[in-house]
């Protein structure tokens, strides 16, 4: 029901570190199902890729045809790719032809001055092949905005997905773009039984407690008998981590891939976003870069040093009206040493 997808990664980095794998493709089994998005124009390479990441356990395949990078663009690959369908078209066949998991393709509206309904229509129908499109609903503008700006600027256009899934009935569709939290969620699916999935990108990175609210919102579950809070939410957490350090530890090449200890610690930062002393707590957590790079300090140090900077009460508050953080304005996270690095966001996508 929810589905993780990987950051996108490009066809030549797989390729040219077979003898390196665990760094690009290695996970954590707890965060299956897991989709692999790749990045690339070459059909022969990116079957190469499927073929590997199908062996690697990755349940599903997914082409980024939306990538706004103008260095992604530069190699003509991500949004361009919408510009070249009928390369989509040979590179979703090639995969197909040497793997058995599903193999999708997520994309824009269109790309630069193609606004209208008919260019995504076209785009969608010149890949017959392709059972399921994941369509981040705004144009994608290479020439003039940066990465951050295609994000906000271009203007939304949700009937346009709406209407993909009148005209082609037999497909699946995931919406995505702006979607920043699970009442909204909600509200996009009330408004479309027919589609297939929601797509939340960086709101739940920046309001990671929203997504303590799926299972009840969305799946209809009933409450947890024990209620959900940070503090136990954090305690899992740490297991995880410590998990991830000592297979780490004990075998460098193993399946598992963490990243740097910092990126371990990521998650946790916005999971107190609108509660009072969150900033407090981020800014403890931000200055744990210099201590990790003296080894002055481990994690567990870290976060309980960080936690002990909050109200008392706040950590023990049953998740319930998680508030909403836009996560265009990052809030008070912008700017911040910890996130500015480049991190590695999985996309969350409720189906």
């Amino acid at each position: 029901r929810v589905t993780l997808y990987t950051e996108m990664i490009v066809e030549n980095t797989i390729l040219n570190r077979l003898d390196d794998l665990g760094l690009f493709l290695g996970y954590h089994h707890t965060e299956q199902p897991l989709v692999i998005q790749l990045g690339g124009n070459n059909p022969d390479k990116l079957a190469k890729c499927a073929s590997i990441a199908q062996e690697w356990g990755y349940s599903e395949i997914n082409l980024n045809c939306g990538c706004p990078s103008n260095k992604v663009a530069g190699q003509n690959f991500g949004a361009s790719l919408m510009l070249e369908p009928e390369t989509v078209r040979n590179c979703v066949k090639a995969m197909q032809r040497v793997v058995d998991i599903p193999v999708t393709v997520k994309c824009r509206l269109g790309v630069d001055k193609q606004e209208g309904y008919e260019n995504i229509h076209n785009f969608v129908s010149g890949i017959p092949e392709c059972d399921h499109f994941i369509i981040h609903a705004r144009n994608c503008i290479l020439k003039g905005l940066s990465p951050a700006k295609n994000r906000t600027i271009p203007p939304l256009k949700y009937h346009y997905v709406y209407n993909l899934t009148k005209d082609f009935p037999d497909k699946k569709f995931s919406l995505n773009g702006h979607v920043q939290d699970v009442s909204q969620t909600k509200e996009i699916f009330t408004e479309n039984e027919s589609l297939f999935g929601v797509m939340i990108g960086r709101a739940a990175w920046h309001n990671t407690a929203m997504l303590a609210k799926l299972d009840d919102e969305i799946f209809g579950e009933p409450t947890p008998q024990v209620p959900v809070t940070r503090r136990s939410i954090i305690g899992q957490y740490m297991e995880y981590v410590d998990e991830i350090i000592a297979t780490r530890n004990e075998a460098p090449s193993a399946v598992v891939h963490s990243g740097t200890d910092l990126a371990l610690l990521k998650p946790l930062a916005g999971l107190l976003s609108g509660c009072p002393g969150a900033s407090k707590y981020r800014k403890s957590l931000f200055q744990s870069e210099k201590r990790i790079a003296e080894r002055n300090s481990n994690l567990q140090e870290i976060v309980q040093k960080a936690m002990d900077t909050l109200p008392e009460g706040i950590l023990d508050k049953p998740i319930s009206n998680v508030p909403n953080i836009d996560s265009d304005s990052n809030a008070d996270i912008k700017g911040s040493d910890l996130l500015q690095e480049e991190t590695k966001l999985s996309n969350v996508l409720a189906t």
